[in-house]
């Protein structure tokens, strides 16, 4: 593809691949600019012609600072592309591979990460999978939100898969996570656990396979920020932990009050705005709850099936037994 001109775009060099195409660096002929095209593999499966498709209506309507700009989207020679604003300062995903970000640092990143999706919404845009992999950063270190190929347009409601878990498991909020229909305060879900990430090097909920994760987005409550490291302000802590809330009512309620609990955490103010009610707070969600005990068999087969079925290959399970 190197030298093959495509929609007046003169491919210069690779700069990703996958499953789904590949991302190039190329020459705009009619701007005399450096761009990214993205074009979508011959051999895409139907759902991932969909998601390029849904990416493209996404991001034209979007125009943020802090939002990868889209220059423009068609098909030319037979190949589907998208022609995006060359970003050449990495992911957040290759940062906290470094280590933990400062936490000022790692606020005024979720603070970008926020006002794009605050713009997104505004839109009715839900992005439905912001994770690190999907922050990028320009030359002078500002934040870009990118990747929309999950996005649900709120107008386009055939777009929607209630029932269908999309998305990266360790940012899944716990409605998204079982397929349930969600909102903008799922993408502040994912926000938080990005949070959670880059100031203590890991996802909140970490775990061998999808299905363990899961289950901990659904049941158990993030770790204290402490725990990771004494000198994180509690305020940060009680940010991260409304963000996190199981319940979408609990949680800030909109991109825009995120926004202003991070500038108050930022500028040093206590803010009782972001705490978590003592009883979100514990470290047991249920402490009444009894263990689950026996049938190991059984257990490990059906965790082996669920993990079939978040992968894409799911199946009929029947468990059956005496009442009681």
């Amino acid at each position: 593809m190197i030298g093959r001109i495509v929609a007046n775009l003169e491919i210069v060099e690779l700069l990703g691949l996958g499953g789904a195409g590949e991302v190039y660096r190329a020459l705009d002929l009619s701007q005399q600019r450096e761009v990214a095209l993205k074009i979508l593999s011959e051999r895409a499966e139907p759902d991932t012609v969909m998601r390029f498709v849904r990416e493209a209506q996404a991001l034209a309507m979007l125009r943020h600072p802090h939002i990868v700009a889209v220059y423009g989207s068609g098909v030319d020679q037979g190949l589907r592309y998208i022609v995006m604003e060359l970003m050449l300062g990495g992911t957040l995903r290759e940062l906290i591979a470094r280590g933990p970000l400062p936490w000022r640092t790692a606020v005024t990143v979720a603070r970008q990460i926020a006002c794009a999706l605050g713009h997104a919404h505004a839109h009715g845009v839900v992005h439905r999978d912001v994770k690190p992999g999907n922050v990028m950063f320009d030359t002078e270190g500002n934040t870009k939100l990118t990747d929309f190929g999950l996005a649900h347009l709120s107008e386009a409601s055939a777009m929607t898969r209630t029932g269908t878990v999309m998305g990266t498991v360790f940012y899944l909020s716990p409605e998204q996570a079982v397929g349930r229909p969600i909102d903008a305060r799922s993408d502040l879900y994912a926000l938080g656990a990005v949070l959670f990430e880059m100031v203590t090097g890991q996802p909140p909920f970490p775990g061998p396979t999808a299905v363990s994760i899961i289950y901990k987005h659904l049941n158990e409550q993030p770790p204290r920020l402490h725990h990771a490291d004494a000198a994180l302000p509690p305020a940060l802590d009680a940010t991260v932990q409304r963000l996190l809330e199981k319940d979408p009512d609990r949680r800030f309620q909109s991109a825009e009050e995120l926004v202003s609990a991070l500038d108050r955490l930022l500028r040093g103010e206590v803010d009782a705005s972001a705490a978590v009610p003592l009883d979100a707070s514990s470290e047991d969600a249920d402490p009444g709850a009894l263990p689950l005990v026996g049938r190991d068999a059984e257990r490990t087969s059906l965790i082996e099936a669920l993990d079939q079925a978040v992968s894409g290959a799911g199946r009929t399970v029947i468990v059956a037994g005496e009442a009681g």
